[in-house]
């Protein structure tokens, strides 16, 4: 390259008599050696590990407009990328945990997303690791006219602290198959009991994600604890492992009205139609006397949906006239994945 010279030193030279004066210098230039700087495209690689590593569960991903999808010991490779900023995220989906997220070179992480700091030719990979939540589907059945328990505990989720009195027993819940998908722990069994209480601190709405696809709850009352238990017949079960107690919410929303089916230690059932949600469950702390049971699994929920066909009946006598929903006595609940509901700038 060249740069131009202090040519303050120029001065002005005659001549022969008669000719014109000129000044000299001023033409001169410094030439310096220099490197031309060329801009390289860089590569990103995105990596998925599961634990189990076995899992036959897609998991879809977005950078920056662009969708795609791994399973586990997948990868991704997008080259001819510009230097600059990427962000990749990774839609989490019901049943799993995203446990970790490591990266090569400059990124930066938050929740289940990576910022990665593109340099010219540099190489990126970020791995994304998924633990499955141990957590079964549930099928839930009527436990018939059973006497109140009437027992005073204390309670606490994540929506708040609060005493409860223990009711009557409403269902047993067998660990059951869905659509073959198997069974994680079938000593895993829960019981869930009514609850009356004066709590209302919880929130009107929560968004919900599991393998029906997302939606919005609106929660209407306290309802249920639910127990781990363990079955001794038939089965002659061990004591149930790694399951929570759960408060139980009243709440309703759509139906995803699909057909599944359940294969549990009673029977098979084929397509079976999935009807509205009733309960809302959160892994709950229990305080009973001197013996205190805290969630291992914090962000393991279930929502139970009603199982068969439902009819509507509206009735009329001497006490009341109501709306009631006949059958689908029977629950489906489903692990699943929640967050506060947070309305749109149009709702508010």
């Amino acid at each position: 390259m060249r740069f131009p010279v202090d040519d303050s030193y120029a001065r002005p030279v005659g001549k022969l008599a008669g000719e014109e004066k000129l000044s000299v210098g001023g033409g001169k230039r410094l030439c310096v050696p220099s490197e031309k700087y060329v801009e390289k495209p860089g590569v990103i690689t995105i990596k998925k590990e599961t634990d189990p590593s076995e899992a036959d569960v897609g998991f879809t991903f977005t950078m920056d407009g662009t969708s795609f999808t791994l399973g586990g010991g997948d990868g991704a490779t997008f080259p001819g990328l510009s230097p600059g900023n990427y962000t990749v995220t990774e839609m989490v989906p019901s049943g799993w945990n995203l446990a970790n997220i490591s990266c090569t070179g400059s990124a930066s992480t938050n929740g289940n997303s990576a910022t990665i700091d593109l340099n010219s030719g540099e190489h990126v990979t970020c791995t994304f690791k998924n633990e499955r939540v141990p957590l079964d589907h549930f099928k839930c059945y009527d436990a018939g006219m059973t006497l109140p328990y009437e027992v005073d505990i204390d309670l606490r989720d994540q929506f708040g602290e609060f005493k409860a009195r223990v009711k009557e027993k409403e269902r047993f819940c067998n660990p059951v198959s869905k659509n073959g998908e198997g069974i994680l722990n079938e000593d895993n069994h829960l019981a869930f009991y009514r609850l009356v209480s004066g709590y209302e601190e919880f929130p009107a709405r929560v968004d919900v994600n599991n393998q029906f696809g997302e939606q919005t709850l609106n929660l209407t009352r306290l309802q249920s604890l639910a127990v781990p238990t363990r079955k001794l017949v038939p089965g002659d079960h061990p004591e149930p492992e790694g399951l929570d107690h759960f408060t139980c919410y009243r709440v309703e929303g759509e139906a995803p009205n699909e057909l599944v089916d359940l294969a549990d230690q009673f029977h098979e059932e084929l397509k079976v139609r999935v009807g509205e949600p009733t309960l809302l469950c959160n892994p709950t702390s229990k305080l009973h006397g001197n013996t205190a049971a805290r969630p291992q699994h914090p962000e393991a929920h279930l929502v139970c949906y009603r199982l068969g066909e439902t009819f509507p009946v509206t009735m009329e006598n001497q006490f009341e006239k109501d709306q009631l929903l006949i059958g689908g006595g029977k629950r489906l609940c489903v692990p699943s994945e929640k967050k506060i509901y947070v309305p749109s700038e149009k709702e508010e």
